[in-house]
């Protein structure tokens, strides 16, 4: 869209397109090559995007750049607020996970794996969304009595406690049947950003 209105405001500047996800969907392909020669730069926040670009699209490497995305500044937090709020036992090992409660996220790949531990291992799910009701339900089945704690939407000083405290994050997204898919979600470098190790599955940018 950007590209578009450049062109029918024809502006005489430099035109840089931010592409931040590799998307395979036919109609996205068309509209991106229709208005490739209507940019300068192309910007991929992502090695994976940035192969994308070029060997899917077709576009020359001298015109994609990679800039990452950046984690900003969380504010800062007294250590241990998020555990006590949870009422965790002192050394009961927390997971966490954030983002949008849909099948593409793949939180039930995450709850079925989190039944083949058992155990004491509490997963703070963040977040909201259509498939919130099914999840629950899974959880349920799956037998998790307080094991699985629904956060919903938190404040950026609550997010951070929660990376400060946990022990591991953990972020399951799969693609689509039409082949759309995450490209590299913010949660995971904010997380990083706090010291968490993070585990996740192979699509798009992840393994990056």
């Amino acid at each position: 869209a950007g590209r578009l209105c450049a062109r029918l405001a024809g502006l005489s500047c430099p035109v840089v397109a931010s592409v931040r996800v590799e998307d395979p969907r036919l109609f996205h392909r068309w509209g991106e090559r229709a208005t490739a020669r209507w940019a300068d730069a192309f910007v991929a926040n992502s090695e994976a995007t940035a192969v994308f670009l070029h060997k899917d699209l077709g576009l020359p490497t001298a015109q994609i750049h990679c800039i990452p995305n950046a984690a900003l500044p969380l504010p800062e937090v007294t250590q241990g607020t998020f555990r006590t709020s949870l009422g965790l036992a002192e050394g009961t090992p927390l997971i966490a996970a954030a983002g949008r409660l849909d099948r593409q996220k793949g939180f039930d790949v995450l709850l079925r794996a989190l039944a083949r531990l058992r155990g004491h291992v509490v997963l703070t799910l963040v977040g909201y969304g259509p498939e919130e009701r099914p999840l629950r339900a899974l959880s349920e089945a799956l037998g998790f009595e307080g094991q699985v704690r629904w956060a919903g939407q938190l404040d950026h000083p609550a997010v951070r406690a929660l990376y400060r405290e946990s022990d591991l994050f953990v972020l399951t997204p799969r693609v689509a049947a039409d082949g759309d898919r995450d490209g590299l979600p913010n949660v995971v470098i904010e997380a990083l950003s706090q010291g968490l190790p993070v585990v996740a599955t192979r699509v798009s940018a992840l393994p990056e």
